[in-house]
Parts: C-alpha cells; sequence; structure tokens
C-alpha cells in the first residue's frame, strides 16, 4: 500500500485544413492511492501487479495559426479521476541485484463534464502507458 504522484507533459502539432496549423499541448499530474500484490512461485522470479485510483488535474492548450498572421487559443483545466494498473515480473539474482521488467496503463476522466461552447471545446479523457524497466543493486 502506498501513494504515488505522477506528473506528465505531452505536445502534438500536425497541419489541419488549408494552411493552418494546429499545436496541442497536455500537462497532467495525478495523485494514486495504490495496492501492491506479488507472487513469489519460483526461487528468482516474482509476479506482481500495482492498482491505483486517486486524482489527477489536467491543463490542455490548443493553438490555431492561420496564413493571415492571427490565431485562435482554446484552454481547459479540471479536477479528474486517475486509475492505473501496473503488470511487472521481477527477476531476483543470486546476491544483490533484481531487475524488474513492466507495463503501465492508466485512465483519466474528469469528475464533472463540462462543455465550453464560446471556446468549441469540452472536456476530454486520456489513456496512457508506458513500459518500465528497473535495475536494483544492493550493498
Amino acid at each position: 500500500m502506498g501513494g504515488e504522484l505522477l506528473v506528465f507533459h505531452t505536445t502534438e502539432s500536425r497541419r489541419g485544413t488549408g494552411i493552418s496549423r494546429h499545436k496541442e499541448s497536455l500537462d497532467a499530474g495525478e495523485l494514486t492511492f495504490q495496492i501492491s500484490c506479488s507472487w513469489n512461485g519460483w526461487q528468482y522470479v516474482e509476479i506482481g501487479a500495482t492498482g491505483g485510483l486517486g486524482l489527477a488535474g489536467t491543463y490542455l492548450e490548443t493553438r490555431s495559426d492561420f496564413a493571415s498572421g492571427g490565431h485562435k487559443s482554446r484552454y481547459n483545466g479540471n479536477i479528474n479521476w486517475a486509475m492505473q494498473i501496473n503488470p511487472a515480473i521481477t527477476f531476483h539474482f543470486p546476491g544483490h541485484a533484481s531487475l524488474s521488467l513492466g507495463y503501465r496503463a492508466g485512465f483519466i476522466t474528469p469528475i464533472l463534464r463540462t462543455e465550453y461552447k464560446w471556446v468549441d471545446y469540452r472536456t476530454v479523457d486520456v489513456f496512457h502507458q508506458s513500459v518500465e524497466a528497473s535495475l536494483v543493486l544492493r550493498f
């Protein structure tokens, strides 16, 4: 049992219709309460999983630049639910070392869904994933 603070940033640039360009960026942070379990069925191999629930904050910014020199920006910040799961396998080497490999999948969804007509933007769901590896040396 424990807690985790996870923060990430991502951007995307793409060309829209005609000659317009769009750039979106997302900043997110989540604080989750986590529960872990593991199984040591073999001498040097441990299989485990961690699951978490908590709250997240997201801030999304969209900018559109047009050939006329103008731009339109849309902003959205929200408080969200956060959920994640992280299955992993750990290899314990004789001595004082271990190697862990895992996969993390998470989902962030708004607590309250809103739609702002004046900026033509609504709240979003975020799915994030990663592959993780760690090497632990004990002295």
